[in-house]
């Protein structure tokens, strides 16, 4: 997803959504928001999903690979995903 493709899919300019997020108290851009709702996305699936693999959710969410899954959970939680994972049972 793309501001672009956001902006076409809203029929709102590239400018009008970057300055709804410039003015966000939490998000200071689209990125800042996809982020956001990549990592809680996955959360929720290392809850609901205890048969994936940490790859398979991180990759569904969006992460790039399993290290950088990795490294969003610790940066985070301060836990990796596999420990979040076994703190939700």
């Amino acid at each position: 997803l793309t501001l672009k493709t956001l902006a076409k899919a809203l029929g709102l300019t590239q400018k009008r959504i970057g300055g709804l997020f410039k003015n966000h108290p939490k998000y200071n851009s689209l990125g800042d928001y996809l982020n956001e709702k990549r990592f809680l996305y996955a959360c929720r699936l290392l809850r609901d999903e205890p048969n994936w693999t940490i790859e398979a959710v991180g990759a569904e969410a969006g992460f790039g690979g399993r290290r950088t899954f990795q490294i969003e959970v610790k940066r985070r939680l301060g836990i990796t995903p596999l420990q979040y994972r076994q703190s939700q049972v």
